[in-house]
């Protein structure tokens, strides 16, 4: 008895759906057309994207920990680029520099802004980290001279002065391995839209179609109720 209930209820649904397959397939192609012009109007998404390898200092050690930096670049510029991202390529000193702007002209000017910045605060340290170190070799050199003048021991000083001359060919400054450039981040799917508006389509097809059944058997009993 239940599979034969079942059944008819298909039936019935089935020629809810026969009958009104005019209004399904008007709201199939209204779906179809608004996902079309949608996919058309929605704008591109452009990225821009630059790479910095962070420079070294004497003995080797970076100038400044790159996820330090990068993390405090984030804090500190998410309200004046708040589409900038900086992230560091794990297990290296490679910083990853991107953001996103539907105006193409203007995606890359956040990134050459915060490279710049990064170039130039790194030179100062560098610069500042190499005269103290240069500094240290002209005095180590210059009490050698005056211990030599007095025929005093100077292999240990000596020692510490090559040891500091070696130390200067550590340094190199933080430089861009790669270039910004600018590529579309987003590609928007026609065939994805359009499916969306099918799906869509035929749900608020066969929801109407439904209401306008719904109301075509209960009308009058509404009415008298109401009336």
């Amino acid at each position: 008895m239940d599979n034969i209930q079942e059944e008819i209820n298909l039936i019935s649904i089935i020629n809810v759906l026969i009958k009104n397959k005019l209004i399904i397939l008007s709201f199939l192609v209204i779906g179809i057309a608004f996902s079309s012009v949608a996919t058309f109007l929605i704008p591109k998404t452009y990225e821009s994207e630059g790479v910095i390898r962070v420079g070294t200092s004497a003995g080797g050690g970076l100038l400044e920990n790159p996820e330090q930096l990068a993390s405090t670049i984030n804090f500190t510029s998410s309200d004046k680029y708040p589409s900038s991202r900086l992230t560091v390529v794990a297990g290296t000193r490679l910083i990853d520099i991107k953001n996103y702007s539907s105006n193409k002209d203007q995606v890359m000017n956040p990134v050459a802004e915060v490279a710049s910045k990064i170039l130039s605060d790194h030179q100062i340290i560098l610069d500042h980290n190499k005269n103290k170190l240069e500094t240290g070799i002209k005095n180590y050199e210059s009490t050698i001279n005056r211990l030599m003048q007095s025929g005093q021991q100077i292999a240990i000083l000596q020692q510490d002065v090559f040891t500091m001359q070696a130390e200067l060919s550590d340094f190199s400054p933080s430089e861009i391995v790669k270039e910004p450039t600018v590529f579309v981040a987003k590609k928007t799917s026609v065939l994805l839209n359009i499916l969306i508006g099918v799906v869509f389509g035929i749900f608020l097809g066969v929801l109407v179609a439904s209401i306008r059944e719904w109301w075509r058997k209960n009308k009058d009993e509404i009415r008298r109720v109401v009336s």
